[in-house]
C-alpha cells in the first residue's frame, strides 16, 4: 500500500501544480463538526463514494441530484423502508 506521500507526489507529477492541489484538498473536520454532519448527508456520501467506485466521477456527480431525488435527499427513515420493488429499474 502506498503511503500518503507517495500519493501526493503522483497527485502533484501529474498536476502539476502543488498549491492548486493544496487549495482544494479538504481540510479535516473537529469532533463537534463531524457531528454536526446531519446522518442523511452521510449516507449520501457514503452512495456516492460506493457509485464513484464503478463508474466515471464526472458522470455520477452530473447524475447525483437525480440519485438525491430517488432517494428522498437519503432520508434514512425513507430508504430504510425500501424494499426490492422501489430499487427495481424501471
Amino acid at each position: 500500500m502506498r503511503t500518503f506521500e507517495e500519493i501526493f507526489a503522483i497527485a502533484c507529477d501529474r498536476k502539476d501544480d502543488v498549491e492548486g492541489i493544496i487549495s482544494v484538498r479538504d481540510q479535516p473536520k473537529s469532533i463537534s463538526g463531524l457531528a454536526a454532519i446531519p446522518d442523511d448527508r452521510w449516507l449520501s456520501c457514503i452512495a456516492k463514494g460506493i457509485f464513484q467506485a464503478g463508474f466515471n466521477w464526472k458522470v455520477v456527480d452530473r447524475m447525483w441530484s437525480g440519485f438525491e431525488d430517488v432517494f428522498k435527499g437519503f432520508d434514512i427513515a425513507h430508504c430504510a423502508m425500501l424494499n426490492d420493488e422501489d430499487l427495481e429499474l424501471r
